[in-house]
Order: structure tokens, then C-alpha cells, then sequence
């Protein structure tokens, strides 16, 4: 399955949909036991969560820039938490940044 878009990328809009094609991504995501796999290394500025069982996307956020990291999980007082780095890439013409994010599930 394709993962990302290339919405971001480009000095200019692309004449036709490429968007299904997905971007080269730099960085590793993670399971949980729960059925979740989280993944924010794509170009896109995407951090994603999708169900293992299926592959539906269930939730998505616009990070300030490029992920390009792995996503760490934690569990803190009965809560699971997600923390990923968002740095974007100099060499692939991106925008930078330094930002550390940290997501919960609701309970």
C-alpha cells in the first residue's frame, strides 16, 4: 500500500494525480498490541495511524515539518503515548525544524 503523498514536494502543482503512488519514506514506525501500526516517516509532514487487522487509516496529523524519524510508544499512569521527531530535510529540498511530539489515545 502507497504511504504518503507528494502534495508537499515540488516548486510547482503536478498536472496529474500522483498521489497514489506514495513517497520514499526515511524512518520506521511502530505496533502495539492493541492493533495499532504508527508511522510519521514520510516527506508529507504526516504522522499516521492505521488497524493492523486491515489496513484502514484511523488517524492522521499535520506535523510543522517532514517526519523522516521512528515513532516511539510508552505507557505513563494507564495511558499509552506516542512520540515522534519532526526535523524535515535539508538535502531533500524541505523545510527544517526541531519539535519533539507527543500524542495520547482517549480513553
Amino acid at each position: 500500500m502507497p504511504l504518503g503523498s507528494l502534495h508537499d514536494s515540488g516548486p510547482f502543482p503536478l498536472p496529474f494525480d500522483v498521489n497514489g503512488f506514495g513517497v520514499p519514506g526515511i524512518g520506521s514506525g511502530v505496533a502495539t498490541a492493541g492493533g495499532l501500526f504508527v508511522i510519521a516517516g514520510t516527506s508529507d509532514n504526516t504522522i499516521r495511524a492505521f488497524d493492523t487487522s486491515n489496513g484502514e487509516l484511523l488517524w492522521s496529523y499535520r506535523m510543522p515539518v517532514d517526519g523522516h524519524s521512528g515513532v516511539s510508544t510508552y505507557e505513563f499512569k494507564g495511558r499509552q503515548y506516542f512520540v515522534t521527531t519532526a526535523g524535515g530535510h535539508e538535502h531533500l529540498g524541505r523545510e527544517t525544524g526541531d519539535y519533539i511530539l507527543a500524542f495520547t489515545l482517549l480513553q
